[in-house]
């Protein structure tokens, strides 16, 4: 099924308007959060059937949460700019009285006991939780998918993936099922969805936003990270449900491009599609024309596509130890994942030493690309959207994985995005903390293409 970018706006402006427009509109009492709530279960009840986003609704706990948002917007109490806003989950996620499986199998029937911390942030902010989003089984996967939920769709055309394993979070963003949603990013899982999808991705630095309660997937590199339609709407989120108060700015940021040093990240060896490099250049010839002075930053020795194996790996083997820690039996997951824990099985302590040794080594090359550039830039995913009848392209996260080794910063923003055209993304990367000037830097730029 394709829905399209196009379509978000035309049937309803509600579901056009993103985090940023829902809260002037209830700021100027132009609406309620319950009828947008409702404006967003019927979008779902008509299209979610052919794109298999949302797995798992709680229709009632969204209308009682967006009734009592509404109470405080008319008694002028709204606990901030969240308030109200139609938030998905992804399923890996502890979600109060809903199915917590991980898209794996062995979980079906689990019932999540409380809130996630960073759903319980979600609450506390007044979001209103709409249910639980698809993902690829245990998260380590490209093309989201699973024997439990099976394959989620791209709404930008037909037979696409959304990527993985944040696809259906990413999906639905851009289907307007949700005003936003939660993902994990463990080597790019929200970044290359949100790309894929034509919208925008963060991954937040290394413990900004806390993994208590989300199922794990690799301890070393896992992040809870966020999608929306643009990076305003990411910094709304973030400034609602981080628990470091990082001054976020709550009204977009003046950034002066003719002081902001950025780098362009050189990928040799990288095999980015032409499509994918063209959208980059033109990117690249605005961001020039704004005033910024560009340079090429190398990393000396670290080559993307190594780490990126390397990473897999380690997922695989931290996986496979979680899994054994709470005596699942492996002989009930899908064979692709039991294939992927076996041979990480096989692996010697010594081969898995050299990986974390090496995450040391490109964590301490790209702090050093810090000390000449504020932020860096590159391609978000070497290719654009690919079918689901397609073998998923193996280096899918060699231009992701970095940030998650370093614990970084990194947001995708979409660049070459018409109806006719698959889009691809522009990410940026900034040292350990700089989430604030990430994202600001993504809005800034976003509205410069």
């Amino acid at each position: 099924m394709s829905v399209g970018a196009g379509t978000m706006g035309r049937e309803n402006p509600l579901i056009a308007a993103g985090l940023w427009g829902l809260n002037q509109l209830f700021a100027e009492r132009v609406v309620t959060p319950l009828e947008v709530c409702d404006a967003y279960l019927d979008r779902i009840a008509r299209l979610n059937s052919g794109l298999n986003c949302f797995v798992a609704l709680d229709v009632e706990g969204a209308r009682n949460a967006a009734s009592r948002s509404a109470q405080r917007w008319s008694q002028g109490a709204a606990l901030g700019r969240l308030d109200g806003a139609p938030i998905a989950v992804k399923a890996n996620m502890a979600v109060s009285g809903m199915p917590f499986t991980a898209a794996l199998g062995v979980y079906k029937g689990r019932v999540a006991e409380g809130d996630c911390d960073v759903v319980a942030r979600l609450r506390n902010a007044g979001a209103v939780v709409l249910g639980l989003v698809n993902m690829h089984e245990a998260a380590l996967g490209a093309t989201t998918t699973s024997p439990l939920y099976g394959p989620a769709y791209n709404p930008i055309g037909q037979g696409l993936t959304p990527g993985g394993s944040s696809g259906g979070s990413a999906a639905a963003v851009a289907a307007g099922l949700a005003a936003a949603a939660l993902g994990t990013d463990t080597m790019g899982s929200v970044r290359i969805p949100s790309a894929y999808c034509g919208i925008a991705g963060f991954k937040p630095s290394k413990d900004r936003l806390s993994t208590k309660g989300v199922v794990p997937l690799s301890f070393t590199l896992d992040h809870v990270g966020i999608h929306a339609r643009n990076a305003q709407d990411l910094a709304v989120l973030m400034t609602a449900i981080c628990r470091d108060d990082l001054g976020f700015a709550q009204d977009s940021e003046a950034i002066d491009f003719a002081q902001l040093r950025v780098g362009v990240l050189s990928h040799p060896g990288v095999a980015v599609e032409a499509e994918v490099q063209a959208a980059f250049g033109r990117a690249v010839q605005c961001i020039e024309a704004a005033g910024v002075a560009l340079r090429e930053v190398n990393l000396e020795g670290i080559e993307l596509a190594s780490l990126r194996r390397k990473g897999l790996l380690v997922c695989e083997a931290e996986l496979s130890a979680s899994l054994e820690r709470q005596r699942v039996i492996k002989g009930d997951i899908s064979e692709e994942l039991a294939r992927l824990l076996a041979y990480a099985d096989t692996q010697s302590a010594t081969k898995l030493a050299g990986c974390y040794a090496t995450f040391r080594e490109a964590e301490a090359a790209i702090r050093a690309a810090f000390e000449s550039s504020d932020i860096l830039i590159l391609p978000t995913a070497p290719q654009r959207a690919f079918a689901h009848s397609q073998a998923a392209p193996a280096n899918q996260a060699d231009l992701t994985v970095l940030a998650n080794v370093a614990g970084l910063p990194a947001a995708t923003i979409a660049i070459s995005w018409a109806l006719d055209e698959r889009p691809s993304g522009l990410q940026l990367m900034g040292p350990p903390g700089s989430d604030r000037l990430v994202l600001a830097v993504a809005q800034a730029i976003e509205a410069l293409l």
